[in-house]
Order: C-alpha cells, then structure tokens, then sequence
C-alpha cells in the first residue's frame, strides 16, 4: 500500500514530465569521449570519475516515452489479467536475453549492465520491478504521455529515499545508509551513480520491450482480424458476381422468351395474312 503510493507518486511526477519533454541535443565530439574511455579504465578514483562523466554523455539517449494512442489503449484494457502480467514479465531469461539484445541497439557507456544488475539484485527486487510495470500499466490503461529519462529515475531514487527514511525515523526500520549524502566525488557517490544509471538504461529497455510486446499482440490480433475482414470482403464480391452473373442469365432468359413470342407472334400474323389471302 505505502510503496504502491511511492510509485503513484512518481508516476504522476513523469506523466507531468511528459507534457514537456524534449529531446536533447548536441554532445561531446568523439575525441572527448574516446579520451574519456581511455582514462575511465580501472579502480582508481580517477578512473571512476572520468566513468561518471561517460555516463552522463549517454543518459540523454536512455529515454521511453509513451505517445497516447487510444487504440492500443483500448485493447490493452480489453486483455485478460494474465495476458497483461505476461507482457510486463521480467523474471524470465528470455527477459534478460531481450535487455542484451536492446542494450546493444544504443549508444551505452556503462561497463557491464547486466552485472550491475544482478550485483544489486535489480531484476530480482519485486520492488524495483514493480515500478516499470507500474509505470507501463498507468501510461497505456490511462492512455497518457509519460516520459521516463534520468529526470524521472532522479525522483523515483527520491521519493523512495524519502518513504525509507520515514520509516526509519519511525522505527520501522533500522537505520539505512542515504546515498544522497555520500560525498559529491567519492567512491560510494560514483558507485551510485553508476547503479542510478544502471536503474535508468534498465527502466527504460524495459518499457520498450513491454511496448514491443503489446505490439507484437496487437498486430497478431488485428492481422487476423483484417485477414477476417478480408475473407469476409472475398466472399461477398464473390456472392456479388455470382448474384449478378444470375442477373445476367435471368435478363438473357427474359430476352430470348420475349424474342420466342414475338417470333411466334410473328409467325402466327403471317399464317393468318396466308390464309386471308387465300381466302380473298
């Protein structure tokens, strides 16, 4: 209830962000960023710095946004529940296998995702799972523009920070360390800072798979319903020619029976002339 309200929360924070995204633009020549890979190798604090920096050069192109379309919107709401818990699934390995996939679609500076994420336990965390899904079920069921970017993992990474110190000054927690208080600069601070990326690249490929996976639903159902519509469509001009080729053989009947009286008609007007003639 209390974390659900978080995520509300949050949500709400990133439909309004949504409202007026705009993309960024420009970035560091490929010299600089080549001289950042260079000096980014290793553990030392120097090395970890000049990572930090690489990772603030990609967070512009870690971004989801959800452009409302009522159709898709509808038949999101039209599927059943465990239709819907199988388009948000995460737990699978053909999960992680499509966040590899997509991570290498992107220009990403971070050293290894997915072992950040399983360092962390980040796919495992019901929790941090919750919100993507969260966030994918409010922006399609409500038909919504949300945008998730860095902004958005900032205030998520806040409100949550919030509800845990809440609770530890209420004593339903033992003291947990805030990582807003590390210092700007040092290991721990660096360290987080790579995990907040982590958590906004995965955010991120996670609502582009759940879109692509709706989508992928979507086109099979409506396929099938065009090819339905295009049968159907078969059909009736078929019924219609086979209606008209009748139509035409009926006229063609009419005619030909028409022609047969006449000529008999005809025929009987000439005998009758024969005779009379005769007669006279």
């Amino acid at each position: 209830g209390a974390f659900q309200n978080v995520v509300l929360e949050a949500a709400a924070k990133a439909i309004s962000s949504g409202q007026s995204y705009r993309p960024t633009k420009g970035g560091p020549c490929p010299a600089q960023v080549a001289k950042l890979r260079r000096q980014s190798f290793g553990g030392t604090l120097e090395a970890w710095t000049a990572y930090e920096k690489l990772l603030r050069i990609c967070e512009p192109s870690h971004v989801w946004r959800w452009v409302p379309d009522q159709g898709i919107s509808d038949f999101w709401r039209s599927l059943p529940a465990p239709k819907q818990t199988e388009t948000t699934e995460v737990k699978s390995e053909n999960f992680r296998s499509l966040i590899r996939e997509h991570i290498g679609m992107r220009t990403c500076y971070i050293k290894d995702l997915m072992g950040v994420c399983n360092n962390v336990w980040m796919l495992d965390d019901t929790q941090s799972t919750a919100v993507f899904q969260e966030f994918f079920r409010i922006a399609v069921s409500e038909n919504v523009c949300i945008a998730v970017n860095w902004h958005t993992v900032e205030t998520i990474d806040s409100t949550i920070q919030d509800f845990i110190q809440a609770r530890v000054r209420s004593g339903e927690l033992m003291h947990r360390v805030d990582p807003r208080q590390f210092p700007i600069g040092s290991h721990l601070w660096l360290q987080h800072r790579e995990r907040e990326h982590t958590r906004l690249a995965l955010m991120t490929l996670a609502l582009e798979i759940f879109e692509r996976r709706l989508l992928a639903l979507w086109e099979v159902e409506n396929g099938h319903a065009a090819e339905q519509r295009r049968k159907a469509a078969r059909e009736d001009a078929e019924a219609a020619r086979h209606a008209a080729d009748a139509a035409v053989e009926e006229l063609l009947g009419v005619e030909e029976r028409d022609a047969a009286k006449k000529a008999k008609a005809s025929k009987k007007k000439r005998k009758k002339g024969k005779k009379d003639a005769a007669a006279a």
